[in-house]
């Protein structure tokens, strides 16, 4: 009867060892498996990292978020010289675009307005 019990519990024994090996070499092959897929990712993750082209790819968030109008062309600037060297002492200028041809060819002077009577008030008339 013992040896019957000890054949018994070897016999449990090895069909336990045999059932892990079973679902180890499963496991194993699961695994071998999804590294498979994981190691496509893995390539196509490569493959997509080298087709970056920081150029490119700017201009192309650029033209997808881009909203409004192009940036106008820088103005130009016209140096038209020192005030001073336009403005005589007496205050009259001697630059002809400061004053106005008459019928007869003469130029005249051009005449300020009397803008800042407008901010006196009431009490000053505008001449």
């Amino acid at each position: 009867m013992i040896v019957w019990k000890l054949q018994r519990l070897r016999t449990v024994d090895e069909e336990r060892i045999s059932e892990t090996k079973s679902l180890m070499l499963q496991s194993i092959e699961a695994e071998t498996k999804v590294m498979n897929i994981i190691q496509r990712c893995y390539d196509d993750m490569k493959k997509a990292a080298q087709l970056i082209s920081p150029l490119n790819d700017s201009a192309s968030v650029v033209e997808h978020y881009r909203s409004g109008y192009a940036h106008p062309q820088p103005f130009t600037f016209e140096d038209f010289g020192s005030p001073s060297a336009i403005i005589t002492s007496e205050g009259t200028s001697s630059v002809e675009t400061m004053k106005r041809p008459t019928k007869n060819g003469s130029m005249v002077r051009i005449n300020r307005k009397p803008s800042m009577g407008l901010f006196r008030g009431n009490n000053h008339s505008r001449k």
